[in-house]
């Protein structure tokens, strides 16, 4: 099993797991005031799965373990070409999500960087993807649902789902080998 893993806020309710049971995409979203890393770390106990895919820096600018040719303090080669937010700038995010995926990893679990944002650059119908408005949250999912031939248990009511979602979609890519990814391999690597 696969999941993709919109990571929010640690008490926000803006974390969504998404996974794919009996044909059906769920998405499970935290709770306003609940552990996001815990509703991760829970729900994801509950699956049998082999490969997830986190939209957070899963790693820091390679100039903070020791690698020579990178200097940059704030960026990693992926955030650059990518114009990616920095994994400095939401440093407690990155913390946790680091932290999540190395409580995650084992022998038969991969855990892979994913950004939605950089996967819809790609499709025909990007500019409804605008995640402060709502109204155009429908027509993007329809055109997305139509597109990747999803079944879904439920439609989406917001962003983070939708998000979750994709980075579903970009861990299925993934595991087909039919994805994108930039950066460098040593410092850290998007997916995309």
């Amino acid at each position: 099993m696969i999941v993709g893993i919109d990571y929010g806020s640690k008490l926000a309710g803006t974390t969504v797991v998404c996974y794919l049971l009996n044909e059906v995409l769920i998405t499970k979203q935290s709770k306003k005031g609940q552990d996001a890393d815990q509703f991760v770390w829970e729900v994801c106990n509950e699956l049998n799965i082999s490969l997830i895919g986190v939209d957070a820096p899963l790693s820091l600018p390679g100039i903070y373990f020791g690698k020579l040719n990178k200097e940059n303090y704030f960026y990693r080669q992926c955030d650059i070409e990518l114009r990616a937010m920095s994994p400095m700038f939401i440093g407690g995010l990155t913390a946790r999500a680091i932290q999540l995926r190395d409580r995650l990893i084992t022998k038969t679990i991969e855990v892979i960087e994913v950004y939605p944002k950089a996967f819809v650059e790609n499709l025909e119908y990007k500019e409804l993807y605008q995640k402060k408005n709502l109204d155009t949250l429908s027509k993007f999912f329809k055109h997305l649902k139509k597109e990747f031939e999803l079944k879904v248990e439920e439609f989406p009511t917001n962003w983070h789902q939708v998000d979750g979602m994709i980075a579903w979609l970009i861990v299925r890519n993934y595991e087909l080998k039919t994805h994108r990814e930039i950066g460098d391999n040593e410092e850290g690597l998007i997916i995309y």
